[in-house]
């Protein structure tokens, strides 16, 4: 397809369109233009090496959600007074070229979805001026380069789901302005640098799915606008920090799948607008903080596959609608949790897992009145004595139910049992 528009037109947005056809051919017939953007088309080909004659002024392209293939062509440096480019969602190879240090003018740089390859240039810390880069979703190695973490302009960093290598450079502290950084899902090894807590405007931070270890460093309570934490699934080790209770805005914390030893600090009492936190698969013992009653908005609590010893009971169980206590080494009975639990308004459903620990003694004839139960597993543990109709008297809600691996004698209401033929 090859547009023939007006010479005098400087806004062109053909996004979200149909459009088809070679790439190259479109780019070659451009106008005097500022602002072109063809998002969401069904256009291919390459980059042309003739977008060296692309018109000086153009200062806006946006290209993503195509089909466009190959490599950006290294006249792309041409394009000096470009402040966004996107090429985001294509099938680009190769890596950044060198000559992008020449964009001087850059602000936005959105490379994300891709299959880039190479290392993340050193060049990059020439463009003093960029404050949006997302290279996230491609197959980029190598490590975080120091050009990279040196400059104040940073709003947002993203660098998921890449080979990233390498520790995360102390100078990482330098992106005082930073809102949003993501280095999730790479082969990031060591710990979490001190600095972080320079960061004082960052409101994301995403380090999970990385080989990440030590401890998280007491700084991290100095990120107050955080509304966004997730540290899950790599090596980190040590107890939680007493600081995280400082993080008073945040609204999700991942801390599972890693090494956390010791208790959980009082402090986490504070982040009231949690609606949900998992610190399952860790090695965190104790007992659940009676300061969780503060934890108003908390719904869900995930902390199986730990090292608990002691069975939660209290207030801090009344807002919640699913609790995991399965897998730990919880012992005692029953019979507290039962209380507790009668003692908080009637209000949503409720899921509790508590299998897989080292419960004993019956199960209480008083389980029956709650009604708000919704799902209850007490399987794989040393629970004796009948389970009988009472129990069950006014569990009307109740769609999910394990007591296997226990000593019980069950004897379950008629009309739960289906027919059996002669």
């Amino acid at each position: 397809m090859v547009m023939n528009v007006s010479r005098s037109l400087k806004h062109l947005d053909l996004s979200s369109n149909l459009l088809s056809g070679d790439i190259s051919q479109i780019l070659g017939s451009l106008g005097p233009w500022s602002y072109l953007a063809l998002d969401s088309n069904e256009l291919n080909g390459h980059i042309p090496e003739m977008v060296k004659n692309f018109p000086s002024s153009l200062q806006y392209l946006s290209l993503t959600f195509n089909y466009i293939v190959g490599e950006i062509p290294q006249t792309m440096g041409n394009l000096t007074n470009l402040k966004y480019l996107g090429l985001s969602d294509n099938n680009i190879i190769g890596g950044i070229p060198t000559t992008f240090g020449d964009l001087i003018n850059l602000e936005s740089l959105l490379l994300q979805g891709n299959n880039f390859s190479r290392q993340i240039p050193e060049i990059i810390g020439n463009l003093t001026n960029l404050k949006y880069l997302d290279l996230s979703n491609n197959n980029i190695i190598g490590g975080i380069p120091t050009a990279l973490v040196i400059s104040s302009t940073w709003k947002s960093l993203w660098l998921s789901e890449n080979n990233i290598s390498g520790q995360i450079p102390e100078t990482i502290g330098n992106l005082t302005n930073l809102e949003y950084l993501d280095f999730s899902n790479n082969n990031i090894i060591g710990g979490i640098p001190m600095a972080f807590g320079d960061l004082i405007n960052l409101e994301s931070l995403g380090l999970q799915g990385n080989k990440i270890s030590r401890q998280i460093p007491e700084t991290i309570g100095n990120l107050t606008n955080l509304k966004y934490l997730d540290f899950s699934y790599n090596n980190i080790t040590g107890a939680i920090p007493i600081s995280i209770g400082d993080l008073i805005n945040l609204e999700i914390l991942g801390l599972q799948g890693n090494k956390i030893s010791g208790q959980i600090p009082e402090t986490i009492g504070n982040l009231q607008n949690i609606p949900s936190l998992s610190l399952s698969d860790n090695f965190i013992s104790g007992k659940i903080p009676d300061t969780f009653s503060r934890l108003y908005n908390l719904e869900i609590l995930d902390v199986s596959y730990n090292h608990f010893t002691k069975l939660v009971f209290g207030t801090q169980l009344c807002n919640l609608n699913s609790i995991d206590l399965s897998h730990n080494h919880i012992d005692g009975e029953l019979t507290d949790l039962i209380d507790a639990l009668l003692d908080c308004k009637q209000g949503a459903s409720l899921d509790i897992s508590i299998g897989a620990n080292n419960l004993s003694g019956i199960v209480p004839s008083s389980m029956g009145q709650l009604s708000m139960l919704r799902g209850l597993d007490l399987s794989s543990n040393l629970l004796e004595g009948n389970i009988t109709e009472a129990h069950f008297s006014k569990l009307t809600n109740l769609t999910y139910l394990d007591i296997s691996y226990n000593s019980l004698n069950v004897i379950l209401p008629n009309d739960w049992l289906p027919p059996f033929n002669a």
